[in-house]
């Protein structure tokens, strides 16, 4: 099957795509086969995926969440069937329509359609009337206050810019920050107590507390050590632990900020709440900015807030 493509946002708006075959990366990054320039969608945003069976799927890759037709996408391909929109912080951004490829059409790569104009006949006409009324009630759902005088949804929406999953790995993995404190004694005790939560060995029966509890070790051993570990093997098992916390803390943030973008607070609450008892605290495992951005959207997730 060909997908059809039709961007509905961003300086693109507009655009018209075919593609038949491979992988297509959607997002804000210009290198990107589709380009949807919008502040808060992610660089690499998604991906469309043609399947073996010539079938095709949407996969999300951004914590700022991702939602095909009214199901939330994740990291497992979606399948995408007949014509549905790309809804990202309740925005459509694109419009997909799977349909069989034409004989003799066997491109590989989006490309451009010669015209934008709509064809079909009367239901085309019909169908967008129809979008375009929709459009208007959703703008004017933003543009002005309910009966109550609260925030919409869509205003609600945008109360925060999720943080992209680079960005989450780069603070992790930064050096700490707390005051530098020259202790071999306090080196050594921390650097036993992460060895004895982490070894290659014991990897498969680890769980998030056991990791948690090593990253934490290893950031003690360089905050009595000049920042840094003293011996390669020490180096070698601090990445993998921390690579280990990237994942964690990545899936923890990206399921809060689904969540919160579908609305439903008191999940969103519970999920940022959990990353916060290790981000924060009287030992906190990361630095003020990543905490205080938890902390900020812990608040905005309240459920009595919301009411």
């Amino acid at each position: 099957m060909s997908l059809q493509i039709h961007i509905t946002a961003g300086s693109k708006n507009g655009q018209r795509l075919a593609a038949h075959s491979g992988s297509i990366v959607f997002g804000r990054d210009p290198a990107n086969a589709i380009v949807v320039d919008l502040p808060h969608i992610s660089r690499k945003h998604g991906e469309l995926v043609a399947q073996p069976d010539g079938s095709w799927s949407l996969v999300n890759h951004s914590p700022n969440g991702t939602i095909l037709g009214k199901k939330n996408v994740t990291t497992k391909p979606h399948p995408i069937t007949g014509t549905v929109s790309v809804f990202i912080d309740r925005s459509e951004v694109m419009r997909l329509t799977a349909a069989p490829v034409n004989p003799g059409d066997a491109s590989s790569r989006p490309t451009s359609e010669a015209t934008d104009k709509p064809s079909g006949g009367p239901m085309k006409w019909v169908l967008v009337a129809v979008c375009v009324l929709s459009a208007g009630i959703m703008l004017a759902k933003v543009m002005l206050p309910d009966s109550g005088g609260k925030k919409s949804p869509a205003v609600v929406a945008r109360d925060f810019e999720p943080m992209t999953p680079e960005q989450l790995a780069k603070m992790i993995e930064a050096p700490p920050t707390e005051p530098y404190q020259p202790d071999l004694v306090a080196y050594e005790a921390a650097i036993s107590m992460a060895k004895g939560v982490y070894n290659p060995a014991s990897r498969p029966t680890m769980n998030r507390e056991a990791w948690l509890d090593a990253y934490k070790a290893y950031r003690e051993a360089m905050r009595h050590n000049s920042r840094e570990l003293s011996t390669p093997d020490d180096k070698t098992d601090c990445r993998a632990v921390t690579a280990e916390v990237v994942k964690l803390v990545t899936s923890d943030y990206s399921e809060a900020c689904l969540a919160y973008n579908r609305f439903d607070y008191r999940d969103a609450n519970r999920l940022f709440g959990k990353i916060s008892t290790y981000a924060g605290g009287p030992n906190p495992l990361f630095g003020a900015e990543f905490r205080n951005h938890i902390l900020k959207l812990q608040g905005l997730a309240d459920p009595k807030r919301k009411k």
